[in-house]
């Protein structure tokens, strides 16, 4: 029987399978596949068949967005003073996104927002309009690349093509997003150097009203560490306050807590009196006494937690201890006398710190390697520094990684190079929140590095020999114990990265650390039974999904409807590509910078730590692999 697809009409001559046409799972995306989709009646087909369905309409979808985007861009170059002429112009006529508004009835923000994408893939991006072509990446993929990717040179294009494009179909937008950031920061890292300081120029905070009479706030334009920070700050409280009794929920409680450090109805306030605050101002009752279920909830926090407040999965809420107090400015329209008798002047709390994860090899400026705020993504060596040099007295942990960058062991480090061999530093944070620092030392650079050859600062030669010889308790000493003890626990953190989950990117720190085969059923507490699993993820073990471990690090998902997917986190360390920075005319994304970016020299400023003299002889071999852990000293 004919099938009219797209105006055209096909006839079936696909053999059917069961329900659907023979050869449906790899058919290509175009007329055969549209005439053999619109044939399949979904209500027949059973539920072990529904997936395969599902992905043949996505290839279908993509490939017929390819061809939107062609015909977009096609009307863009048609001659509107010869309407009947095939020939297209050298370039776009100037109003042709208005004809595709006017047409599509849509806004002007929609039609440009469109028009762009459709011109960046058809004009720069050709080999990310193929693979939509053809199916293996949809639309919102494709639309990762055109946001990372336009307006770079052809060769960066091309070399950042070849690199993730083979791999896009498996990730999600977030892992290509990130891997493109990651990339384009190690190919070149003056790009974001210069984004971010126009950006970070041009921040601002903005409101607006939606559809539904609420109000949204928005703030642009900030560092990424800035923004961890403060996020994880209202997180922190709002999960404090929570466990006190309030009977809102974490996100209701995140935007009460959000508004008012804006609004100055919480400056000035301790923890303790924002928590009391926020249970007042829900109406629930902190006792007569003035002793409020934040102060309860602080001696509960101080002392440690309790068996009853440990998750199903063994883990409790872990990191820095709660914040320090919030400080601001009083009303503006308060008498400055009453002021200075009511608030004594104060100097700024110290921010709360941050999860950071940085080579050694960046550290000491060997390398612009990125590092790693697991919250957000990469982040740019030189900020990264900055970073770890204004937490130099919070907690700071090794991971020690083989050739291939994968975890060899881990262990908490109790030494510090001085401030002066760590380079320039913000402010400090907060001692009761300093953050983490993660120290990636790839095993062969530290053999060379402790080697009697080697000109490493002075103030660096203990920690690395701390590093090296590191001692500690054996990961699986204790395998029917049914929590597992520090050292092991840090070791599947580092391994794992993140939820072991397809594409998910919840920090491993963040996540309840999962018995892969139940405890309860016999399963062990072993590195090679334990993998991070964020809460939601977690649950679907629960909801007919089934996870296997067929080697340390490597988890086998199996879903109710059949499909297996597996899953290894990346390594800690990847090989680091060629440098490939633009040549100075092909700076076409941004003008060219300023005096304003430059120091007194004219030059961009850049801080190195230490330049070592190139190594005269060969790589010696990694240390032997030993997993060994100290106790943390924090």
């Amino acid at each position: 029987m004919p099938v009219s697809v797209g105006g055209r009409r096909y006839v079936r001559s696909v053999q059917l399978t069961g329900c659907l046409p023979a050869g449906l799972a790899d058919m290509p995306p175009g007329p055969e596949l549209g005439a053999a989709l619109a044939g399949i009646e979904l209500s027949a087909v059973p539920a072990s068949e529904r997936l395969t369905v599902l992905e043949a309409w996505h290839r279908q979808d993509s490939h017929t967005r390819a061809g939107f985007y062609r015909a977009m861009v096609a009307v863009g170059y048609a001659d509107p003073t010869t309407p009947d002429s095939a020939e297209d112009l050298p370039d776009p006529h100037l109003d042709w996104t208005d004809e595709v508004r006017a047409a599509l009835a849509w806004t002007r923000r929609a039609a440009d927002g469109w028009s762009d994408e459709a011109c960046a893939l058809v004009r720069e991006l050709p080999r990310v309009l193929a693979a939509l072509h053809e199916g293996r990446i949809d639309p919102p993929k494709a639309s990762v690349f055109v946001r990372h990717l336009a307006g770079l040179p052809p060769a960066q294009v091309a070399h950042l093509c070849a690199l993730v494009l083979p791999r896009a179909p498996r990730w999600t937008t977030s892992q290509i997003s990130r891997r493109l950031r990651r990339l384009i920061m190690e190919i070149d890292p003056d790009h974001y150097e210069r984004l971010f300081r126009r950006a970070h120029a041009r921040r601002g905070v903005g409101a607006y009203v939606t559809e539904d009479g609420t109000a949204t706030i928005t703030a642009s334009g900030i560092t990424p560490e800035t923004a961890d920070a403060a996020v994880e700050r209202i997180d922190h409280l709002a999960r404090r306050i929570r466990r006190c009794g309030h009977p809102g929920t974490l996100d209701q409680i995140r935007v009460d807590l959000f508004t008012g450090f804006l609004d100055g109805t919480l400056h000035t306030l301790s923890d303790d009196e924002i928590v009391h605050a926020l249970l007042l101002d829900a109406g629930i009752s902190t006792g007569d006494d003035g002793e409020t279920g934040a102060t309860v909830e602080a001696d509960a926090t101080a002392t440690g937690p309790t068996q009853g407040s440990t998750n199903s999965a063994g883990t409790t809420e872990r990191g820095p201890a709660d914040e320090a107090s919030e400080a601001g400015d009083p009303s503006a329209d308060e008498p400055q006398q009453a002021l200075h008798s009511r608030h004594p002047a104060r100097p700024p709390n110290p921010r709360r710190g941050v999860h950071l994860q940085i080579s050694l090899g960046t550290l000491l400026g060997l390398d612009d390697r990125p590092a790693t705020l697991p919250n957000l993504g990469p982040l740019p060596a030189s900020r990264a520094r900055v970073v770890a040099a204004t937490q130099l007295r919070a907690p700071w942990r090794y991971a020690v990684t083989g050739p291939d960058g994968r975890l060899i062991r881990a262990g908490a480090l109790r030494t510090r190079p001085t401030a002066g061999d760590l380079g320039p530093a913000e402010d400090t944070t907060s001692p009761e929140a300093p953050g983490m620092v993660d120290l990636l030392v790839d095993a062969g650079l530290l053999a060379r590095l402790t080697g009697p050859d080697s000109d490493l600062p002075a103030s660096w030669r203990p920690v690395l020999a701390e590093i090296l010889a590191a001692r500690g308790r054996d990961l699986d000493d204790d395998p029917d114990a049914r929590f597992p003890h520090t050292g092991l626990r840090r070791h599947v953190e580092f391994r794992d990265r993140h939820c072991t989950f397809v594409g998910c990117l919840t920090p491993a720190r963040k996540a309840d650390l999962d018995h892969t085969h139940d405890h309860a059923q016999g399963g062990r507490t072993t590195a090679d039974d334990l993998g991070p699993a964020c809460r939601h993820d977690h649950g679907l073990k629960h909801r007919g999904w089934t996870l296997t471990q067929p080697e340390p690090g490597v988890f086998v998902w199996r879903s109710p409807l059949g499909r297996t997917y597996r899953t290894r986190a990346e390594p800690l360390l990847p090989p680091l590509p060629p440098p490939l920075p633009r040549m100075p005319d092909e700076d076409l994304c941004c003008p060219s910078d300023t005096t304003d970016d430059l120091d007194e020299a004219g030059t961009d400023s850049l801080f190195v730590v230490w330049r070592p003299a190139p190594p005269e002889e060969p790589r010696p071999p990694p240390p032997p692999v030993t997993d060994l852990d100290e106790p943390p000293p924090f």
